[in-house]
């Protein structure tokens, strides 16, 4: 059975999926010392702004 809103689904998860992605490597990045704190901080709430908000 095709659903017409199931490819809907898939970007939504796939696009969730890359932005905690993201969000994890720029937490590995700002452990490691490879970037500041304020860095870290701005990048972070980039990725948010790009998931729509939320967390």
């Amino acid at each position: 059975m095709v659903v017409p809103w199931g490819d809907a689904i898939l970007a939504k998860g796939k696009r969730a999926l890359v932005l905690e992605i993201m969000l994890q490597a720029n937490e590995k990045l700002y452990i490691k010392g490879k970037i500041s704190r304020e860095l870290y901080e701005q990048a972070k709430l980039k990725i948010v702004e790009m998931g729509g908000g939320g967390g």
